[in-house]
């Protein structure tokens, strides 16, 4: 009896051992992803490997690729439908689903998430009108993406968003966009570049490893140009450089790291100097920003060491941080009293300085905003529109 009842404990034991599988399974097949909860559901059909997403309102965002309910079976995935209700896809949501080859994105979608699609194999893909910002890294990665549409509605296209995207051969920037981050397009297939007039900031790298960033006859004088955008500079550039009349953008560390150039004239059409455009420029002795600028952004000039002099003209309100951090030589700067804030080590490291002029009154002066880390400007000269101010 006692062998009988052992012989039925085994069986129904591997009974339920042969069950099991099958309920884990399904359970990994389906399930929620919404912000809110059971918002948004998903279902994968493992034989077919279409993920479908449905629901209304936002999916949940993740803070990385293992972390997305459908993880254990990422690698079935071979085509995502978004449903129409869906309003926001998740940060990281179908990131490293490496044979994620298709998308279909709904108009009801008017957020994208940080490294959504990030390391997929999407060929195309049509951003749906609504989505105003194309965000940080995308598509990175993406490296069979060849083409990509981009509704007029987007204004901001966001650092790394299609960096190493090696087929991206050509894109359309609509009009609209203001501001282009950084390796926004990094070590893409682009062989040309055309950036509307609507572009007031282009972040560092952004067009950096393209095709055409290493096509020598793009480039006049040792600088790279698309339209009214300065987009770089050879590193090799030395003595005195003349940026082209009507560019209205240096991007950011354009310039960065010509040390052997010595003297810049930037035209009045300027209105925009990025962040870190100049730093590292050693042998630059002296520059005069135009007057359309209306703020200098962060590391400008950080290691110019020979840097001696610099006019900031009227209407720029702010200097940022860090903008002539490590400029041993800089002795004097005038400061127009439109300004209202000097960031933080904007003059760290300045031990020449020691003449401040200031087109305003002491009072005035004890209004603006300096951040931490200044003392070379907090105890230089003071010298106002009314008197000598000593500190």
């Amino acid at each position: 009896m006692l062998t009988i009842r052992k012989r039925l404990t085994a069986a129904l034991l591997a009974a339920a051992l042969l069950v099991l599988p099958v309920s884990v399974r399904a359970a990994d097949d389906s399930g929620t992803c919404g912000a809110d909860g059971d918002n948004v559901t998903w279902s994968l059909d493992t034989g077919t490997g279409v993920l479908t997403v449905g629901g209304t309102g936002a999916m949940a965002d993740y803070e990385g690729p293992a972390d997305a309910p459908w993880d254990a079976c990422r690698s079935a995935v071979r085509s995502v439908t978004v449903g129409s209700g869906v309003t926001r896809i998740g940060a990281f949501a179908f990131s490293d689903c490496e044979s994620l080859a298709e998308v279909t994105i709904p108009d009801s979608v008017t957020q994208i998430g940080i490294y959504a699609f990030l390391n997929t194999d999407i060929v195309r893909c049509t951003i749906p009108d609504g989505v105003t910002c194309i965000e940080s890294g995308t598509f990175r990665d993406c490296e069979k993406l060849v083409r990509i549409v981009i509704p007029d509605s987007v204004t901001e296209i966001d650092g790394s968003a299609f960096e190493n995207c090696k087929r991206l051969r050509s894109v359309t920037i609509p009009d609209g966009v203001t501001r282009i981050g950084g390796s926004a397009f990094y070590s893409t297939g682009l062989v040309n570049v055309t950036i509307p007039d609507s572009v007031t900031s282009i972040g560092q790298y952004a067009f950096d490893g393209t095709d055409f960033m290493l096509h020598d006859d793009e480039w006049t004088d040792g600088v790279l140009y698309a339209g009214p955008y300065l987009i770089a500079a050879k590193r090799t550039l030395s003595g005195a450089c003349r940026i082209a009349d009507g560019t209205r953008c240096i991007a950011a560390g354009a310039f960065s790291g010509c040390a052997g150039m010595t003297d810049v004239a930037i035209p009045d059409s300027v209105t925009t100097i990025g962040y870190y455009a100049f730093n590292r420029c050693k042998g630059l002795t002296h520059v005069t920003i135009p007057d359309g600028v209306t703020q200098i952004e962060s590391g400008v000039f950080e290691g110019c060491t020979r840097l001696a002099g610099v006019t900031i003209p009227d209407g720029v309100t702010e200097i940022g941080n860090y903008v002539f951090y490590g400029c041993k030589s800089l002795a004097c700067i005038t400061v127009p009293d439109s300004v209202t804030r000097i960031g933080y080590q904007t003059f760290t490291d300045c031990a020449a300085l020691a003449d401040v002029y200031y087109t305003a009154d002491a009072a005035a002066w004890e209004q603006i905003e300096i951040g931490e880390e200044n003392e070379s400007l907090l105890y230089a000269e003071l010298h106002t529109s009314q008197y000598l101010y000593g500190r």
